[in-house]
């Protein structure tokens, strides 16, 4: 038999273990209901492998796309800052316990010290939760008018408390290499000067298979520039 085709064939199996991935996607927000889609271009992309050392970022083009390619298998934080979209930090600390696991393992989060103000955090919001299904069922329901309003006050003030809290863990969760990469706005809340608004934040945990493309689309919803 040839030498250069055993060759070959030996090679085919060593190829077959070699297939890399890649990650394929497309970020956009809503101007509003009206005006549609808006692709996000300039959204900084990162990506961290969970059980290595792989960071990269990229950067969407004009039309919201972008790609990494030869990729190991595996599975990575994907994380998409826009700036364009901004969000609060109630909704970027509740994505942020949502992922914690994931999010201690890649150094992005640092939550040590912090369990009993998480715990605190999470109580409060589900009582919040439970209160706004109440309010949300009132129509049909025995409640006076008198005691709708009551609810619906309290609602408005737990409301404001758990952005309180949300802004002060938030401020402590982001370790100082992570924080540099986001855009901070100085707003109000209730009259208190606080850091208020945040770039925008998606978190994707992204399962990459041997060989085979992940799309992912990330929509922002309505927001404002």
């Amino acid at each position: 038999m040839n030498k250069l085709f055993i060759a070959f064939l030996l090679f085919i199996p060593v190829l077959s273990f070699c297939q890399t991935s890649s990650i394929k996607g497309n970020v956009f927000w809503k101007y509003n209901d009206f005006l549609g889609n808006r692709p996000d271009g300039g959204c900084d992309i990162y990506l961290y492998q969970v059980d290595g050392k792989f960071s990269q970022k990229t950067v969407c083009d004009v039309n919201g796309d972008f790609v990494y390619e030869g990729l190991e298998k595996g599975k990575y934080v994907l994380m998409t800052i826009s700036k364009t979209v901004k969000k609060n930090c109630y909704d970027n600390l509740m994505m942020s316990l949502l992922y914690k696991d994931y999010l201690e393992k890649v150094e992005l989060y640092d939550y040590k010290g912090l369990e009993e103000s998480i715990k605190e955090f999470k109580e409060k919001n589900v009582a919040y939760e439970q209160e706004l299904l109440i309010s949300n069922n009132s129509d049909g329901s025995k409640m006076s008018k008198k005691d709708i309003r009551k609810l619906s006050s309290k609602i408005d003030g737990d409301k404001k408390n758990l952005d309180k809290m949300a802004i002060d863990l938030f401020g402590k969760l982001i370790t100082n290499s992570f924080a540099t990469k986001l855009k901070i706005t100085n707003g109000y809340l209730e009259n208190y000067p606080v850091i208020s608004e945040y770039s925008g934040i998606d978190i994707e945990i992204v399962k990459v298979e041997e060989g085979k493309t992940i799309n992912i689309v990330v929509d922002y919803g309505n927001t404002y520039m």
